[in-house]
């Protein structure tokens, strides 16, 4: 017989709900306390400025050092400390061998920095100089306020991060109201480190392919362009993205045969297409774009650039591999064109042909195919 004497159960008393009045009242003095912290932390810290310019005036130390010794710090307060010639010939000072050192704007304050250090400091320059100082820290904290930044990775990070919420919002615009965008975000110089934004509504972007016959990406380039170098600078830029889309094009399908064949190729033959690629290796290129096959860079206009890059990149375009049975296909129908006089295996040069090179006497043999 179990003896065993069970523990009586504890029941805690549940807790009493709180009604929707008194939570708001209960929120409402949380915000209020709140508040009146941050006011009162504010007053402090002003008051704390004032002390610490204090002391480093009169004792001729930087306000870091005196920071320091009160065991503050310098980041929270040297954002909020008046403005003192004293803290703004500190600022200048330390970005002029730094982020100042490329900017010709800030030449004349350089130059005012310059000067004080041959002076022994900011106490033997005039007092227009001294307030031109001041002027200078007011405008990099405004610029600080405003996020406006000329530091080259962190106009990269503030760039992306705006344009981050500027996307998600015109997204959830689009989503609740159906209201269509065409937004573009493209560099103004090419120091800039800031990559292009392109936000396209599906109405916007059949508006550029229909309605103006440009791709998205080639309006977007030719913009960066003309923003960073005017008329001309859209000009060269339309040439150079040409010859990278061909690059691409070429390098993309010959990797994907090297991986497909598991042999090295050095190059996309195009002229001996069929006995280089399709005979020698089993594969084949599907969804090429051009009537002809032959290599991007006999491509004259863009547009064909741009459709067969299109093609290559969604996938429309690739390698592939023929199976036993096509490939023996493809050999014989190959070789039975090659019968009828059909240039299908390339052009071919006689053995043995030999030709002068212009301005020379040296001979070279001329290219067999092999």
């Amino acid at each position: 017989m179990d003896t065993t004497k069970s523990k009586p159960v504890r029941r805690h008393a549940k807790k009493a709900k709180i009604s929707p009045e008194l939570r708001a009242l209960k929120k409402q003095a949380a915000a209020t306390a709140a508040q009146e912290l941050n006011t009162d932390i504010t007053a402090a810290i002003k008051d704390l400025d004032e002390v610490i310019d204090r002391l480093a005036l009169k004792h001729g130390k930087s306000l870091e050092v005196v920071q320091e010794l009160l065991h503050l710090g310098g980041h929270v307060l040297k954002s909020r400390r008046a403005v003192g010639v004293n803290n703004a010939y500190a600022h200048c000072e330390a970005r002029c061998d730094t982020i100042w050192e490329d900017d010709p704007t800030k030449n004349n304050i350089k130059a005012i920095v310059h000067a004080a250090q041959e002076l022994g400091g900011y106490q033997g320059l005039s007092s227009e100089q001294q307030q031109l100082l001041v002027d200078q820290l007011v405008a990099s904290r405004e610029e600080e306020n405003t996020g406006i930044v000329r530091r080259p990775m962190a106009q990269l990070q503030d760039a992306r991060a705006v344009m981050e919420r500027v996307r998600r919002e015109l997204t959830n615009l689009h989503t609740r109201d159906g209201m269509e965008f065409i937004l573009v975000s493209v560099r103004s110089s090419a120091r800039h480190l800031s990559k292009t934004v392109t936000f396209l509504t599906p109405a916007g972007r059949a508006f550029l392919t229909s309605v103006t016959k440009v791709q998205p990406l080639t309006w977007v380039n030719q913009f960066e362009a003309f923003a960073i170098n005017g008329i001309a600078g859209m000009i060269n830029n339309h040439e150079l993205r040409k010859d990278e889309m061909k690059g691409h094009i070429v390098e993309t399908l010959r990797d994907q045969i090297a991986t497909i064949s598991g042999a090295k190729v050095r190059r996309l033959e195009f002229a001996h297409y069929e006995k280089k690629i399709v005979e020698k290796h089993g594969i084949v290129i599907d969804g090429w774009t051009s009537p002809e096959f032959v290599s991007p860079s006999h491509f004259k206009k863009i547009e064909q650039v741009e459709k067969l890059f299109n093609a290559v990149n969604s996938g429309a375009c690739k390698a592939r591999k023929l199976s036993d049975v096509e490939l023996a296909e493809r050999k014989q129908s190959n070789q039975a064109r090659h019968a009828l006089g059909e240039a299908v295996y390339g052009p071919t040069k006689e053995r043995g042909v030999k030709r002068k090179a212009a301005g020379d006497g040296d001979e070279e043999g001329s290219d067999v195919a092999s």
